[in-house]
């Protein structure tokens, strides 16, 4: 407690040689929430010189008494060969000794092992078991995951409506893929009455967080007034922020809108187009 005092500074000056003293003291005399910061401090070179050996070895103390944090830390530093020797089996055995503590992380690194068949053989539906437990902690990537594997025929026949729920609640999180999907799933009625305002609403905040297909998806809806305005300006902007982003059909599309664009509309994409490096041309489709 000491230590967490010192680290934060509640009711004393901050400090952190001196909670990195008390944290020491603790781990020493076998504390597994000690020895996890210790090995964390020691691995991020922390108040410390950066020593994977050591962080290995703090986060071995702690994970053979329980401690999930430690044994998922100790799953990450076998994976990549840190202080430890690389070694795929160990990095599982530990990760799944967190995961079935119930920690978040652990958790969906699993889903990810199983899916990708990273250190055990490729199993969609364990991978399913998996990420939807980090879902139901609200955790969006593993939510995303969820929702892709109940569209994918692979892992069982494909369920809509659940993978629309898991879309939403991710959606609703901010994750952008999850976002897209569903402004997708509005735009061609998969799973949902087809709705263009609803798949505008979710390409928008999906492209305002750089996603390339939400953005190209925007542009064409402004081109031809399906779904939203019809806007030749806006369809030009979000054009050209998809094509930034490395989506090469937006460029073809691009140039079809541009067209279409009478001379003082031109005039103005030249001029944003010659400030692209000051990013201006974002204002088009603000």
């Amino acid at each position: 407690n000491l230590g967490l005092i010192f680290e934060s500074g509640h009711g004393v000056p901050r400090d952190e040689q001196a909670a990195l003293g008390w944290f020491s003291k603790a781990a020493t005399h076998g504390h597994a929430g000690a020895q996890d910061i210790m090995g964390m401090r020691h691995e991020h070179g922390q108040g410390v010189q950066r020593d994977y050996a050591k962080a290995a070895d703090w986060y071995l103390k702690a994970a053979v008494q329980g401690s999930a944090s430690a044994q998922y830390h100790l799953c990450q530093l076998y994976s990549a060969g840190h202080g430890v020797p690389l070694d795929p089996q160990q990095a599982q055995d530990w990760c799944e000794k967190a995961a079935s503590q119930g920690h978040l992380r652990a958790q969906f690194d699993m889903g990810l092992r199983y899916e990708n068949g990273n250190g055990v053989k490729r199993d969609l539906k364990a991978a399913l078991s998996w990420f939807l437990r980090a879902a139901e902690q609200e955790y969006a990537p593993a939510q995303f995951m969820v929702a892709r594997l109940f569209d994918d025929p692979d892992v069982q026949a494909p369920d809509a409506e659940q993978a629309f729920h898991w879309y939403r609640k991710a959606a609703e999180q901010g994750h952008a893929q999850a976002e897209f999907a569903l402004g997708l799933r509005y735009d061609n009625g998969h799973g949902v009455p087809r709705n263009y305002e609803a798949a505008h609403f979710w390409y928008l905040r999906a492209a305002h967080q750089g996603h390339a297909r939400a953005q190209f998806n925007l542009g064409v809806m402004h081109s031809c007034g399906h779904g939203a305005q019809l806007d030749l300006m806006q369809a030009c902007g979000w054009l050209l922020q998809a094509t930034q982003n490395g989506y090469e059909a937006a460029r073809a599309q691009l140039r079809r809108v541009q067209a279409r664009l009478n001379p003082a509309q031109l005039d103005t994409l030249h001029r944003f187009t010659a400030n692209d490096a000051a990013g201006q041309h974002t204002a088009i489709a603000a």
